[in-house]
């Protein structure tokens, strides 16, 4: 069922991890959480980069969590799949809302 959850939870919480680990020291277009809104300034970079990695370590988390509904119901492939999709797509949407309003509120007069 939510064969795309198991696959791309443990990514997730692996590249949060890393990005945790080591964050991208300094503003660049490379790797990182790049954002208008992170990009403004060295201190709000530094803060986006820790935040995110947490928040996608959790989002990670919670899509390894979701995949074992498989293992609990029987639910049609079909559906399985639209809502492995849904819950990829509203979980990530999420964690780059959740990550910008707490740039809003942290960094006013920065951004």
């Amino acid at each position: 069922m939510f064969l795309i959850l198991i696959i791309v939870g443990p990514i997730y919480f692996i590249v949060g991890a890393l990005l945790f680990q080591f964050p991208p020291k300094k503003i660049n277009s490379l790797y990182g959480y790049r954002t208008n809104q992170s990009m403004k300034n060295q201190k709000v970079w530094d803060y986006a980069q820790k935040k995110s990695a947490k928040e996608m370590m959790k989002v990670g988390l919670t899509m390894g969590l979701f995949s074992t509904l498989d293992l609990i119901f029987v639910i049609p492939e079909i559906w399985g799949v639209i809502g492995g999709l849904a819950m990829l797509i509203v979980l990530s949407v999420g964690l780059l809302l959740k990550v910008e309003r707490n740039l809003r509120m942290n960094f006013k007069e920065e951004i």
